[in-house]
């Protein structure tokens, strides 16, 4: 996991530090992530695009397969019941566009069913990185 901390990058030290694991561990693939979701440290800010496609470079060039994937690349083909999601809700922060491919509902609907739970939950909103997130 990559990401911002007080507005800084990962230190070409701590990288190294981590390409060296990496040779021990010789793994066939590696996923590059970055928290997309709001974390629990308001002081941690996901890395840009291009930058994991740099981390992902850097990791390629020792030889090791190493891929990035955006938010929006990871489905979810289960459609999820009422339990289910708010389990989720009370891990992590969802997205309206989230919660509608894991109930198969469409957006008005979304909406109207946060409502419903919010009632008996009470779902939180979160303005995070220009996007709203709902969480329990």
């Amino acid at each position: 996991m990559f990401f911002r901390y007080r507005g800084g990058v990962p230190l070409m030290k701590e990288f190294s530090e981590y390409i060296c694991y990496l040779k021990e561990l010789k793994p066939l693939k590696v996923h590059v992530n970055t928290p997309w979701r709001p974390p629990q440290n308001s002081e941690v800010r996901p890395l840009r695009e291009q930058e994991l496609g740099e981390i992902c470079d850097k990791i390629r060039n020792e030889g090791i397969d190493a891929r990035y994937y955006k938010e929006s690349d990871i489905s979810h083909s289960k459609k999820l019941n009422t339990d289910e999601l708010i389990e989720i809700l009370s891990r992590r922060p969802l997205r309206m566009p989230d919660i509608a491919k894991l109930t198969g509902l469409s957006g008005d609907d979304v909406l109207e069913f946060l409502n419903k739970l919010n009632k008996e939950y009470n779902i939180k909103s979160i303005f995070y990185q220009g996007e709203m997130f709902y969480r329990v």
